[in-house]
């Protein structure tokens, strides 16, 4: 998991807080357990998954990450490509229930990084950097929603995969903002960066997920 999101330490003590709490409260329903986040959160719930697969239990029924990136940093000397650097990951998440959502018009992060024919690298427009520690960070090599995409259907998630590929999106504005203030220094635009808004708002997304049971 990338150091900045620093979920590589905090999903372990979360998930054994998810153990505990299925253990102990027996009104929960096991086999409809969903995980889903925004943004970095949505890179969680990807880190998350990942961390169970690794572990041999897989508790949720359906997970749906939302305006994500994967949770592994591509190198941006290596020219393989992403679905065979995580083969053995993305075989394994290919057999769950995936709701994937991510805006076409995403400055933040952008949806077609580290597909096979596409760039697995940006940089953020220098003359929006505020100082030499966010210029020394501002190319970010991964993988965005089409890649996982493609990696995913690459290993036969055809039939339990769906991707919700908006065209268009509005700024994200967390709820308690009274004026527009970005999440990436280097976006002040932060266009697109949304697609939560949509896919929350949806009747038919609980629909969707109360439909899934654990596989």
């Amino acid at each position: 998991v990338g150091d900045e999101y620093s979920w590589a330490m905090s999903i372990p003590l979360m998930d054994r807080m998810r153990a505990a709490l299925f253990a102990n409260v027996h009104q929960l329903d096991r086999q409809r357990a969903y995980l889903t986040g925004l943004s970095i959160g949505g890179t969680g719930v990807w880190a998350w998954a990942v961390h169970n697969l690794n572990h041999g239990e897989q508790p949720w029924a359906a997970i749906a990450p939302t305006s994500a990136l994967w949770p592994n940093r591509l190198d941006k000397a290596d020219t393989t490509p992403f679905h065979v650097i995580e083969e053995r990951l993305l075989r394994g998440l290919a057999q769950m229930n995936i709701r994937i959502a991510h805006c076409a018009n995403d400055a933040t992060m952008p949806i077609f990084l580290g597909t096979t024919h596409g760039p697995r690298c940006y940089m953020c427009d220098p003359s929006r950097l505020n100082n030499a520690e966010e210029e020394n960070d501002s190319v970010k090599c991964g993988a965005s929603a089409d890649a996982i995409v493609e990696g995913l259907m690459h290993y036969g998630a055809e039939n339990n995969v769906q991707y919700d590929r908006i065209e268009f999106c509005h700024p994200s504005q967390e709820p308690t903002d009274s004026s527009f203030v970005p999440t990436f220094a280097c976006y002040q635009a932060n266009k697109g960066h949304d697609a939560w808004r949509q896919l929350y708002a949806s009747r038919e997304f609980p629909e969707w997920l109360l439909a899934r049971r654990l596989r």
